[in-house]
């Protein structure tokens, strides 16, 4: 009963991951996100099923997303097309792990989202994102990868979270349009945070 009960379960969940995929491909997204959200010794495999899915439903690059870049290293290589990492930032040596994975020469269509915190958490006012930024695209340089490779998330906080939110927000936005035309910029929504 319980093998039973178990594939069962899967076959609700594959449905469930290609329906989410193909709803969001035919919504006009230009990603597909897939995040596994489970602990990490389980989130290869998981990520591995889950792009497995995305992929049976829809031709959108996928976006994957784990917090661990060990996790990323690996289940990017499941993926048809070259995507997204999801995500780098200052912290810790995530960079230094994804970046030459991006700067090889069969991954060249590989793109990243930078998130603008670093190992001090998310700073509080534009000039420290803004020097996490610097630190980001001088790592960026250094491998060789094109800014317009690069979606970077000045991490918008909720207002009630945040004194100085918006203004911050517009502070680091304009100023990474002036320094880096090419570069995306991205937002994550209130619920990521």
């Amino acid at each position: 009963h319980k093998a039973i009960r178990r594939q069962r379960q899967m076959c609700i969940r594959d449905r469930f991951i290609k329906d989410r995929a193909r709803k969001q491909a035919e919504a006009g997204a230009t990603f597909i996100d897939c995040c596994a959200s489970v602990p990490e010794e389980e989130e290869v495999e998981t990520l591995k099923w889950m792009i497995d899915c995305i992929q049976e439903v829809t031709d959108l690059p996928i976006s994957v997303d784990s917090p661990s870049a060990d996790v990323l290293i690996q289940a990017y290589k499941f993926c048809k097309r070259p995507g997204l990492f999801n995500s780098v930032s200052g912290e810790g040596d995530k960079i230094d792990k994804i970046f030459p994975v991006m700067a090889q020469e069969g991954n060249k269509g590989w793109e990243v989202i930078a998130l603008l915190s670093d190992d001090t958490g998310i700073p509080k006012n534009a000039a420290d994102r803004l020097r996490v930024f610097d630190k980001i695209m001088e790592k960026a340089k250094e491998y060789g990868i094109s800014p317009s490779r690069i979606h970077i998330d000045p991490l918008v906080e909720m207002l009630c979270t945040s004194e100085n939110g918006i203004e911050t927000n517009i502070e680091v936005i304009t100023s990474v349009r002036e320094q880096y035309p090419s570069c995306l910029l991205y937002t994550s929504d209130a619920a990521d945070e």
